[in-house]
């Protein structure tokens, strides 16, 4: 008696195996997006939370996230330029601008959360690093401004959704 399997058996299971992988995939990569831009989302609101804290206390914004009362993730280095402190970390950066706005970009998500500051309210930005709307990122952008319709910049390749 022979008790193996026969070459079409195994010719199914791995068809089956594949067609399981090709669909679970981009439900898998969408959720790996969307949870990288959960957590770069709350990021960026506990510093603008931080800039808004440090208005009341001293009536203008700062672009030093040293003067903020906020510890950021350990970062890998930093640079500065005439109005905007830029923090690098292993998976992207944040930066602040006095008066202007938060930004928070991660690499491998492709995708970035801003909050610019208004006196009377934050108008909030979901980017999106690609103009294919069809792409996650901008699925996510979409799911999460409710909005329909957004800019697109072939420029430098993004897609704006702001709220």
């Amino acid at each position: 008696m022979n008790k193996a399997f026969t070459l079409i058996e195994l010719l199914v299971v791995v068809l089956i195996i594949g067609i399981l992988s090709a669909v679970a995939l981009p439900q898998y990569q969408k959720a790996v997006t969307r949870s990288r831009y959960g957590s770069l989302k709350i990021l960026t609101r506990a510093i603008a939370d931080a800039e808004e804290r440090y208005y009341l206390a001293n009536n203008e914004y700062t672009n030093n996230f040293d003067e903020l009362d906020i510890d950021t993730p350990a970062y890998t280095s930093e640079t500065t330029t005439e109005n905007r402190v830029y923090r690098y970390f292993d998976w992207g950066y944040c930066n602040t601008s006095s008066k202007v706005a938060i930004t928070c970009a991660n690499a491998a998500a492709k995708m970035e959360y801003d909050i610019y500051f208004l006196h009377g309210g934050n108008r909030r930005e979901c980017v999106a690093r690609s103009t294919d709307l069809s792409s996650i990122q901008n699925q996510i952008c979409k799911a999460e401004t409710g909005l329909t319709t957004a800019t697109p910049n072939t420029d430098y390749n993004y897609t704006s959704w702001t709220y």
